[in-house]
């Protein structure tokens, strides 16, 4: 009886162990995807366009999401501005349908604004709808009407920043937990294959790694942040 304990608890500390790895592999990827490629920048575009179009419609939404890729300077280089010498409404809605749309775009790598993390990147549109404290027209009037839906812009604007900071964190997070779960579980999938640990089936394995590698990747990325803001 006491030999049966002792093997069934190595057993379980092997498939924790495994669990743990294949969660530690799959953060890895995770993060060196992120860093590689602009996936966030890519993510970010989407929603931050899906929020104006849904606030506003979608002809006021794609104007302001142009607006804002024009004020931010991230347009410069696309021959259709250069050769574009009025800064109308027509002009907006065809540069945020194409920033909203493309998956593709001259400065939305890695080191664009959308790239940003969210609290930076809403930091950047609240400081372009700051309600103006004297008559002046504000810096981007398309983006402030698509975020002040109510009579009072000067509370409607923050709270709709807030919203979709909401958003952007939540649904980034989202979308990183279920690709890091997914990809733990391949990696035991891959790793098992190998029969790595021969005395636990492979099916038990590739199990531990799809319920609790995911865990062990989150929890080993937050320890991460954690001591990269003590070092800070």
């Amino acid at each position: 009886m006491v030999g049966h304990w002792k093997d069934s608890g190595a057993t379980m500390a092997g498939l924790l162990g495994f669990a743990a790895a294949c969660g530690f592999c799959a953060m890895v990827v995770v993060e060196a995807i992120k860093r590689l490629l602009p996936l966030r920048s890519w993510f970010q575009r989407r929603h931050v366009a899906q929020f104006l179009v849904e606030r506003s419609g979608a002809e006021k939404g794609f104007a302001a999401m142009g607006e804002l890729v024009h004020e931010l300077h991230l347009a410069d280089g696309e021959p259709r501005v250069r050769e574009s010498e009025h800064r109308d409404r027509d002009y907006f809605v065809e540069l945020g349908r194409s920033w909203a749309t493309r998956r593709v775009v001259g400065r939305a790598g890695v080191a664009s604004v959308f790239n940003l993390p969210p609290e930076q990147l809403t930091g950047q549109i609240g400081q372009l709808v700051e309600v103006p404290l004297d008559e002046h027209p504000p810096a981007a009037p398309h983006l402030m009407r698509a975020l002040a839906t109510g009579d009072r812009p000067e509370t409607a604007v923050p709270v709709a920043i807030d919203q979709l900071h909401v958003i952007l964190i939540g649904r980034w997070r989202h979308y990183l937990q279920a690709t890091t779960w997914w990809l733990s579980g391949a990696v035991g999938l891959v790793v098992a294959m190998t029969h790595v640990v021969p005395s636990v089936n492979s099916g038990t394995q590739v199990m531990a790694a799809l319920v609790l590698g995911g865990f062990f990747a989150w929890l080993t990325r937050d320890i991460v942040a954690a001591v990269e803001r003590l070092r800070r």
